[in-house]
């Protein structure tokens, strides 16, 4: 994932809901953080929706690099 590379830290938060688990993954940058929505699974729809997240920062921080 490119956002590894660009050094962003990615965390994962459980919550324990009456109808089961619920997921939510944040990314951690030089600019800011983000957070995904909550999913039920720790899946693929969940890396996509932090992939979204983070693509407009990721910009905004390889310009600050250069």
């Amino acid at each position: 994932m490119r956002a590894l590379r660009l050094g962003v830290t990615i965390t994962c938060g459980r919550h324990h809901l009456p109808d089961g688990p619920r997921y939510v993954l944040h990314g951690l940058m030089a600019c800011g953080t983000v957070t995904t929505g909550e999913h039920r699974v720790l899946g693929s729809d969940l890396v996509t929706d932090l992939m979204a997240q983070l693509e407009p920062h990721l910009h905004r921080q390889l310009s600050m690099n250069i």
